[in-house]
């Protein structure tokens, strides 16, 4: 028999088992109108993840950074035309 942290809630739910995918927020930026990128080492701890939201009503026709991870390092970058209408972007990243 395996053993392990398991939580339940008041009502006998399982709702942890150290069998589950936990995240760890690891933090947040605010990329700017530039491109850019940021080295995390705690990145390396897990697999990393990122969520990302637009600073401005994305439906006014602004253009948004791609995001990607590689390695620890989280960067993100505009495409070349209408820099005019760059929107600037909030990530949180972390790792499972």
């Amino acid at each position: 028999m395996s053993q392990g942290l398991q939580i339940w809630d008041a009502n006998g739910q399982l709702i942890l088992d150290t069998t589950y995918r936990v995240a760890r927020r690891l933090g947040t930026v605010t990329t700017g109108m530039s491109n850019g990128s940021l080295n995390i080492p705690d990145l390396s701890q897990g697999q990393p993840f990122f969520i990302s939201e637009a600073l401005r009503d994305p439906g006014s026709y602004y253009v948004i950074p791609s995001v990607s991870i590689s390695g620890t390092t989280l960067s993100w970058s505009f495409p070349s035309q209408y820099p005019e209408q760059r929107n600037s972007m909030s990530v949180t990243y972390g790792v499972f």
